[in-house]
């Protein structure tokens, strides 16, 4: 693939890097307009996605850092400034995001279940256009595949170089895109379900959904993720709890909504 992209002999950038400023750039225009069309401050959302920007860089940074490869950024601390080698996970960019747009909301006192709604459709989005990055840098890659679709990465990237792959990369982009249809239908059919109708239901819809697609595509995963801890590695765990949460948060916002209606 394509890790590097040389401007001239002596300057370089790496593709990670320039997709996932990509995905941040197409994230804050789509939440933008999410906030117009929730009647939300579209305002209110540039300075939401600040923090969003920050706490997500730096969980996915940690996350990295912690689970993956402890000793080495222990015996070589400066090595965590270099981000420019990469070194992110989404779920720890995930829950740093989603602490400090909690935190920031509860600050600037407005209702946080009404913004979940317009995060909902985003996090797919961004999350499809940052695996792109993933497959033009190599990580986050599959286990060997003899199947017609294998993908054969060449060297200069983290795959194993020669070796036919699950593009899981791939598996990522399709899954979390019909992970979006079924949202982006959920609420334009919104009020037939009385399960989606309370604040906040499209974003637990979201981690039930995007749960299962992390599970499905961690089966299919190579690349180094930390220790395992009963074949299961730390996103494998954390989306069963965000699955579970959804489920509880989703029951909740019903068993609300028909006392309301009683």
């Amino acid at each position: 693939m394509y890790p590097v992209i040389y401007t001239s002999y002596h300057i370089h950038i790496a593709s990670y890097l320039i997709i996932m400023s990509l995905a941040y750039t197409v994230s804050i225009f789509y939440f933008y307009k999410r906030a117009i069309q929730l009647h939300l401050s579209p305002k209110l959302s540039t300075e939401i996605s600040i923090a969003i920007m920050l706490g997500g860089f730096l969980g996915a940074r940690i996350f990295h850092v912690i689970f993956e490869y402890p000793q080495y950024y222990w015996d070589h601390p400066l090595e965590f400034f270099k981000v420019y080698n990469g070194g992110f996970v989404f779920y720890g960019g995930f829950i740093g995001a989603f602490l400090c747009a909690y935190f920031y909301i509860s600050k600037i006192k407005q209702n946080f279940s009404h913004w979940l709604d317009a995060f909902a459709l985003v996090l797919p989005i961004g999350y499809m256009i940052g695996r792109i990055g993933c497959l033009l840098a190599g990580c986050c890659y599959g286990k060997t595949c003899y199947l017609p679709w294998a993908m054969t990465f060449g060297p200069g990237v983290e795959a194993p170089s020669g070796v036919p792959l699950h593009p899981t990369q791939i598996y990522s982009i399709l899954l979390e895109g019909l992970v979006w249809i079924s949202l982006f239908y959920t609420e334009n059919k919104r009020d037939k379900f009385t399960i989606f109708r309370s604040s906040g239901s499209l974003f637990y819809l979201w981690m039930i959904l995007h749960g299962i697609e992390r599970l499905i595509v961690e089966q299919f995963r190579g690349d180094f993720r930390g220790q395992l801890w009963a074949d299961l590695s730390i996103s494998s765990y954390i989306s069963t709890i965000l699955i579970a949460i959804g489920f509880f948060m989703l029951s909740k916002g019903q068993h609300s909504h028909n006392k309301i209606t009683k």
